[in-house]
């Protein structure tokens, strides 16, 4: 609560959606930028060279799966809190508190996991000449 307005589940819910959005479009305007450096319709970014550099499939799925971990394990405080009311009825208001962050992060970790598959393929080079390509 901040003066009369009240921040509840409502709330929690609109902003996981913001936060969902932003996490693709960042992902989408990284990808745009990495394509677009790489076949040469924009020039390459020096802070996105560096990043694209340190960057690895590895490292990506690995940081991918980790929050995914967060949210099956905010998942599991959610069915704990469930088990402890013989699994009946919930308070709706509370239980959304648990699970819409579960949710926002499983959500984020898939997310990233295959957006370093993504970055990965922009970082293959294609050699001219191989297989698949027409002389």
């Amino acid at each position: 609560r901040i003066g009369q307005v009240v921040f509840d589940v409502s709330t929690l819910i609109g902003l996981t959606t913001l936060a969902l959005l932003g996490v693709q479009l960042i992902m989408f305007g990284v990808f745009a930028r990495a394509y677009a450096a790489q076949t040469g319709l924009l020039p390459v970014q020096a802070h996105l060279q560096r990043f694209l550099h340190r960057f690895s499939l590895l490292g990506g799925v690995v940081a991918g799966l980790l929050i995914i971990g967060v949210g099956i394990s905010i998942f599991g405080l959610g069915l704990a809190t469930w088990g402890e009311v013989g699994f009946g009825s919930l308070d709706h208001q509370m239980i959304l508190r648990v699970v819409v962050p579960g949710m926002f992060f499983v959500l984020c970790g898939t997310q990233i996991v295959f957006a370093s598959f993504v970055l990965s393929l922009l970082g293959i080079r294609r050699v001219e000449g191989s297989a698949g390509t027409s002389d």
